[in-house]
């Protein structure tokens, strides 16, 4: 199954990798997201080796002009996980908020 695990800047992200270890042992690719705040408790460059994929780590970065990263990530995706859903997360979707932060 193609997975991706989305992180977003709460004290347990570093648990996402001990999250991709196992999904990756069941034979799952993983791709990673995180927020600009995730990376205050993992780093991008442990996801990316961990997992052989670059982390989308900004919406806004592209390869070239026709690339949209998040947009075929989203098709890429069978499954999306958010480890851990923080209550700012949690609170945030309920309310239809969709900032990158």
């Amino acid at each position: 199954m193609r997975i991706t695990v989305y992180l977003t800047g709460g004290i347990a992200d570093y648990k996402a990798v001990e999250v991709i270890r196992k999904l990756e042992k069941e034979n799952h690719e993983v791709r990673v997201v995180m927020t600009k705040n995730a990376e205050h408790f993992v780093t991008s460059h442990t996801l990316a080796a961990l997992t052989k994929y670059p982390v989308l780590d900004d919406l806004w970065k592209r390869e070239n002009e026709s690339s949209i990263p998040h947009v075929h990530l989203a098709r890429w995706t069978q499954l999306a996980l958010v480890v851990p859903a923080s209550a700012d997360f949690m609170a945030k979707v309920a309310n239809g908020i969709a900032d990158d932060a």
